[in-house]
C-alpha cells in the first residue's frame, strides 16, 4: 500500500498500488490528491498496441498482397487471422 497525505487537511491514509500516478479524493475531505510515480498504463498501451504491431498487422499485410497477386485463399486466411487480431485487440482495450 501506498501512503499519501491530503494537501487540503493533512490527512493521512493508504491506497493500492494500482492507483499510483493517478489521483485519488481525500476520504476526510474529498480533495482531489494527485500520486506521485509513474502509472503503470503506458506499459501496458505500449505492449499492447506493440504485441498487435509484430503479430496482427502482418496478417494485414498478408491479405493485401494475397488480393493483389489474386490468391484468394491467402486473402482469406490472413484477413481472418488479422480480423481475429483487431477483435482482440478492441476487447484488450476496452476491457481494461
Amino acid at each position: 500500500m501506498l501512503e499519501t497525505a491530503c494537501s487540503q487537511c493533512n490527512h493521512v491514509w493508504s491506497v493500492p498500488p494500482s492507483k499510483k500516478g493517478g489521483s485519488v479524493n481525500c476520504p476526510s475531505c474529498g480533495v482531489l490528491t494527485e500520486l506521485d510515480g509513474a502509472s503503470d498504463t503506458g506499459w501496458f498501451y505500449g505492449l499492447t498496441f506493440g504485441g498487435f504491431a509484430v503479430l496482427g498487422l502482418p496478417f494485414g499485410v498478408m491479405a493485401v498482397i494475397g488480393i493483389l497477386n489474386g490468391s484468394m485463399s491467402m486473402a482469406v486466411c490472413s484477413g481472418s487471422i488479422f480480423a481475429l487480431a483487431v477483435l482482440v485487440l478492441l476487447f484488450v482495450l476496452f476491457g481494461s
